[in-house]
């Protein structure tokens, strides 16, 4: 589908870090960034898209293994 593809490009496209916590590995997205601002952004870029904040928290649950980064 069209617009899944514009969601996974929008959210592939964000700087990633890495980190290692003990054994596990992690990809963090910047503390910028959360699911409301990356999808206010996709909302912004894709108006003909319409999808909702719901859709978008569960397809980027579904398909990233993502990790946000806290606010400190």
């Amino acid at each position: 589908n069209e617009t899944r593809l514009k969601i996974y490009n929008l959210i592939n496209a964000f700087p990633v870090k890495n980190a290692h916590y003990g054994a596990v590995a992690k990809k963090y997205l910047d503390a910028s960034l959360n699911i409301k601002i990356m999808y206010e952004m996709f909302s912004v870029k894709h108006p003909e898209c319409k999808v909702s904040y719901i859709y978008f928290l569960r397809y980027f649950k579904a398909n990233f293994n993502l990790h946000l980064e806290d606010h400190k």
